[in-house]
């Protein structure tokens, strides 16, 4: 996991949604140490929203 990406990524956040029992993002094998071709930044109102938890 990119720890500059990884917790800015829209994408991971949604899959993170549909199966919070997962916390490893499903494109992570993607990921080549530098960037990913899934990376999509969360807008500042996702990035801020943990839905209470």
């Amino acid at each position: 996991m990119n720890k500059q990406l990884c917790p800015q990524c829209k994408t991971g956040a949604e899959i993170y949604r549909l199966d919070p029992k997962n916390p490893i993002c499903s494109y992570l094998q993607y990921h080549n140490g530098k960037n990913c071709p899934f990376f999509s930044p969360l807008d500042e109102s996702e990035a801020s929203d943990d839905e209470g938890v």
